[in-house]
């Protein structure tokens, strides 16, 4: 997500568990990112874009 658009998503700690830190989910990179990541993450490709 961070390489593709998403530079404030959240790294993993060392357990594989997000880390709890804000950014932003409905940005313009954020929605690409997401696009892009989509066959790794599980996100449908009519899935309603986030809105925050």
């Amino acid at each position: 997500m961070q390489e593709h658009g998403a530079p404030d998503f959240p790294d993993t700690g060392a357990d594989g568990h997000f880390q709890e830190s804000p950014w932003d989910s409905a940005s313009a990179g954020a929605e690409r990112a997401a696009r892009a990541c989509a066959p790794i993450i599980g996100i449908p490709d009519d899935a309603p874009s986030p809105k925050g």
